[in-house]
């Protein structure tokens, strides 16, 4: 994949949510919005079927603060 292409795939494993997955990607778990916006062609399930590939658009990181979230929910 070269550097111009506007997504990383990203192939879920075991317990992949897209809140864990954002978290990942972008150090947010509250970042997933795009990432479903992106992948319409993925059922909308809470958590996604193992080895479904999903697209990972590039986004800037604003760094926002998560010290204040739950453990479960910090990458």
């Amino acid at each position: 994949m070269s550097e111009n292409t506007p997504y990383i795939e990203h192939k879920c494993t075991p317990g992949d949510r897209w809140d864990t997955i954002a978290a990942k990607y972008y150090g947010n778990p509250f970042k997933y919005a795009p990432l479903i916006m992106f992948n319409p062609d993925v059922q909308r399930t809470f958590i996604l079927q193992e080895g479904t590939v999903i697209k990972v658009p590039k986004i800037e990181n604003n760094n926002e603060n998560t010290e204040n979230l739950p453990p479960w929910k910090k990458a």
